[in-house]
């Protein structure tokens, strides 16, 4: 169209040459490199990743001397791998929408998870040697730094920089604004629900008790999560439900969380609703859960292994069944739940031993590299397998008071 005619005519004619000697050029180049980064998220906007990788690659180039990055472009630099860490965590998520497009191309997922994680391991040595930061591409980063702490289920630091980036958003007045404080309150009641490591450990205050973030609690795009966070810490699982169904999010990260977060109301509701019965009807807890069938299941297997419920699962005569006074069947549940435990140990134990071996991209075993890198964990970023996600949290996840 003429709008993309246009910046590509602009961009041609400011692009700088190396034989260009004027006084001017400085000033051209940075016109140029502004323009640029700004077109690069345009691109992204609009989904021409190709256009944008390629862009972004010409921009990068530009700033490196002797093929190293030129230290003294610092501030430029953080602005270049800001988009290209967004821009291979998009193409992650991407392939990871669609089960069959990861089967075809598991390569390209685990070079892309590989980057991934190699791009903010750079980030995070530069930022060490940097004074003047671009608040834009500082915020992009902090964000793209706690969807990753959260695909490794590392809920303090993801609640941390997603409150960072927040904030620089703010400043700036961005877009994203919005988008990056519904995830900073959904890491927040994720976090507040998780067992604290010491009886003294402060509870995590509510976001909204903050100034900063006060003022959008009537805002049109987060009164609905203002009045999930309510439902939430009251433990009522049919406000939940219902406030849930009029959040209408395009956002994957947002989605695939938000059902991270019901699905921890919803078993401490159950812990709740069973506690004063020997047996009970499945489709009872279905009803009063807002679940079906196969969810309540699961969600009662992890439960047990956990050790949150005194009970098994009848799946014949489709009961839960509490006070078992069979010690018998108890041993045999007890024994069953410590070999579900030792095969789970075990397969981690295979797949970090695997992922030191590997040497490249993961070995083409997807999720199978970069144990430990950067800190991150060895867990994939956006994982496909949503919904079985929701029940292989470790062990804490599902522990509550």
């Amino acid at each position: 169209d003429i709008y993309n005619e246009l910046h590509g005519l602009t961009m041609q004619t400011f692009k700088p040459s190396s034989t260009d000697s004027n006084n001017n050029s400085g000033s051209i180049k940075h016109l140029w490199f502004d323009l640029g980064i700004e077109r690069c998220h345009d691109f992204m906007t609009h989904k021409m990743y190709k256009q944008c990788e390629s862009l972004v690659a010409e921009l990068h180039e530009s700033l490196r001397k002797n093929g190293n990055d030129d230290k003294s472009q610092t501030a430029k630099l953080l602005q270049v791998y800001a988009v290209k860490i967004q821009l291979t965590m998009k193409l992650i998520e991407n392939l990871a929408s669609n089960e069959s497009s990861i089967a075809m191309n598991e390569d390209e997922y685990n070079k892309l998870q590989y980057e991934l994680r190699e791009l903010i391991d750079i980030t995070r040595g530069m930022m060490t040697n940097v004074d003047i930061i671009s608040n834009k591409a500082m915020s992009i980063i902090y964000e793209c730094w706690a969807k990753v702490y959260a695909s490794s289920n590392d809920w303090s630091n993801c609640y941390k920089y997603f409150k960072e980036s927040f904030l620089l958003y703010q400043q700036i007045a961005h877009k994203n604004t919005t988008k990056c404080l519904k995830s900073l309150l959904i890491s927040y009641m994720i976090l507040s629900s998780l067992p604290q490591e010491t009886a003294e450990q402060d509870k995590i205050p509510n976001p909204f008790a903050m100034d900063e973030i006060s003022v959008y609690q009537n805002h049109q795009e987060i009164i609905i999560m203002n009045n999930l966070v309510d439902a939430f810490e009251s433990d009522d699982i049919n406000s939940f439900n219902k406030l849930l169904k009029q959040q209408h999010e395009t956002d994957a990260f947002i989605t695939k969380y938000l059902a991270l977060v019901q699905l921890r109301l919803q078993g401490k509701a159950l812990c709740n609703l069973v506690k004063s019965y020997d047996r009970v009807k499945l489709a009872w807890l279905c009803h009063k859960l807002g679940m079906k069938l196969d969810g309540v299941e699961k969600l009662i297997v992890k439960l047990i292994i956990d050790g949150e419920l005194n009970g098994r699962l009848d799946q014949v005569n489709m009961f839960l069944i509490l006070k078992e006074r069979d010690n018998k069947a108890n041993a045999i549940l007890n024994a069953l739940s410590v070999w579900c435990k030792s095969v789970n140990t075990l397969r981690n134990t295979i797949n970090s031993r695997a992922a030191n071996k590997s040497s490249s991209f993961g070995g083409g075993m997807r999720g199978g590299g970069m144990s430990g890198f950067g800190g991150f964990g060895m867990s994939d970023y956006f994982d496909d397998d949503i919904n079985d996600d929701l029940y292989v949290m470790d062990q804490s996840f599902l522990s509550w008071n």
